[in-house]
């Protein structure tokens, strides 16, 4: 890499490279806050799972079709989003 001087001694390094190391900076800020936030959807869709016990709750089968249709919903939304800038979450979810 060829680097430069400026008058005051200071190293002036190309465009490129500084392209280079903000792009790493957002890849990895990508894939920390990814695995996190993968990491508690999941979490919390087994807890959801946890639901289905009738022995403690008392459900209708309109409610477990409007959960998963919610949840589908916005999981769509969700992937959409990589590809349009304009998808936004409808809100929150109420049974």
């Amino acid at each position: 890499m060829e680097c430069l001087w400026d008058i005051y001694g200071i190293i002036i390094l190309p465009n490129e490279y500084l392209l280079g190391v903000k792009m790493e900076e957002k890849r990895e800020k990508f894939v920390r806050l990814a695995e996190q936030r993968v990491n508690r959807a999941l979490n919390d869709l087994r807890l959801i799972g946890n639901l289905s016990n009738r022995n403690a709750y008392s459900f209708t089968d309109e409610d477990v079709k409007k959960i998963f249709r919610t949840l589908q919903k916005e999981l769509d939304q969700a992937k959409a989003r990589f590809s349009d800038a304009d998808g936004m979450s409808a809100g929150d979810f109420k049974l």
